[in-house]
């Protein structure tokens, strides 16, 4: 029974990182665990013992920044003359949140990120 309720969460994680990136809901700055839990139609205590198991534990909050700061990640390296308020704006974070956020996942501020980083744009 329990490798079955395991396997049910697996499934529910996998349903909810798909809603995450593909419905963009990352970029929302007012996505709570409340509001996610209703989107995904499941309880909030639900939604908890999913990431437990499947997210190392991370609160939403946790889970849902590790995701908008990777989604940055891609931004940063595609789109180099995006600015990075810009970039924040569009995974959801104020760029205070986003700068501190960022340093804590890299050590390095977003901006030296971009420097190392940037995908070189090719002209035909």
């Amino acid at each position: 029974m329990k490798e079955q309720e395991e396997l049910i969460r697996a499934e529910e994680y996998q349903r909810m990182l798909k809603a995450v990136y593909e419905e963009k809901l990352f970029a929302d700055p007012h996505l709570g665990r409340d509001s996610f839990a209703a989107h995904m139609n499941i309880s909030r205590h639900t939604l908890n013992k999913i990431l437990n198991s499947n997210a190392n534990g991370q609160s939403f909050p946790q889970w849902i920044n590790t995701i908008r700061i990777e989604a940055a990640c891609g931004i940063l390296r595609s789109e180099p003359k995006k600015t990075i308020a810009a970039v924040a704006k569009n995974v959801g974070l104020t760029p205070n949140n986003f700068h501190r956020l960022f340093r804590l996942q890299f050590g390095m501020t977003p901006s030296r990120y971009k420097q190392k980083n940037t995908i070189p744009q090719t002209s035909l």
